[in-house]
């Protein structure tokens, strides 16, 4: 087996606008990678063989590993994707609203000697942000180190033996969640913060393989995330939360490659009015408290 590049997404929806925007974005960016994606609606899988896109290969979500656990078993694919590349081979879990702008696999050639790299928040570049690794963009480069390390996330889970786990404050928070939500970004955000309890090269990748800003950063125009499109130096956008609303990324009409690649205009007044109120609401001793 040649060493691969993989990139695999989760989907439990209908077919959606914005996830097929995302696929056909990075098989423009990257024509070679495979493209696994697990589903479990027939719909959805059609839509996408609309696309000319060839390398996407599909795969069905089992109702019993997914439903109720769901972050937990993105874990356990990326797993069972190590175990089933071949060594070096390069694999990135992605979330489905995201917009490629340039090859995401270069994120492994900006760390050649990384084992596991993640990616922050920009948020974090200008003040200490409780947890600033988002969970929508990370990959490992497959060997004996990255397998351990899986291996070691998935028995921390219900088994806890790393002290720093054990103790940290997010998982104390979130672990009534577990293992549907939040799993994989704690865990990580927890690597962000201490270190592996065995040899392993961690790396943080920052904001740009995986960019998107607090609400209060549409107004400050050397951050907007609709600024960024078009500038491949931020190789993923990452519509999160509020911005698919407010960017309108469900509507064909208003979010298809035509619109990004010349670059029009996303948001619509209402967006803006919306978005005003939210800030307002959020003030504290009359600030906002994000960048």
């Amino acid at each position: 087996m040649k060493n691969e590049q993989i990139a695999f997404l989760t989907w439990d929806g209908p077919p959606s606008n914005y996830v097929a925007v995302c696929v056909e974005s990075l098989c423009q960016q990257n024509s070679q990678c495979r493209i696994i994606f697990y589903y479990q609606d027939e719909e959805f899988r059609s839509s996408l063989l609309r696309l000319p896109a060839k390398q996407i290969e599909f795969r069905k979500l089992a109702v019993s590993d997914w439903n109720g656990r769901r972050m937990t078993h993105r874990v356990e694919i990326l797993q069972a994707l190590a175990f089933e590349a071949s060594l070096s081979s390069c694999v990135l879990s992605l979330d489905c609203d995201l917009y490629f702008q340039d090859d995401p696999f270069k994120i492994f050639l900006d760390h050649k000697n990384s084992d596991l790299i993640y990616t922050t928040c920009m948020m974090s570049e200008y003040h200490d942000v409780e947890y600033p690794v988002n969970g929508g963009v990370f990959g490992i480069r497959v060997n004996k180190r990255s397998k351990f390390l899986l291996n070691f996330w998935l028995l921390n889970r219900e088994n806890p033996t790393w002290a720093q786990w054990m103790n940290y404050s997010l998982r104390q928070e979130h672990k009534h969640h577990y293992p549907d939500w939040f799993f994989d970004q704690d865990f990580l955000n927890c690597i962000h913060r201490h270190p592996l309890p065995f040899e392993i090269a961690v790396t943080d990748a920052g904001s740009k393989y995986n960019y998107y800003t607090s609400k209060k950063g549409f107004y400050n125009r050397e951050i907007e995330m609709g600024l960024k499109i078009g500038d491949p130096s931020y190789p993923i956008i990452h519509w999160k939360g509020f911005w698919k609303s407010f960017y309108n990324i469900e509507d064909p009409q208003i979010y298809n490659l035509k619109n990004l690649q010349s670059r029009k205009k996303l948001y619509r007044w209402k967006n803006k009015r919306a978005l005003t109120k939210i800030i307002k609401s959020r003030l504290v001793d009359g600030k906002y408290p994000w960048i």
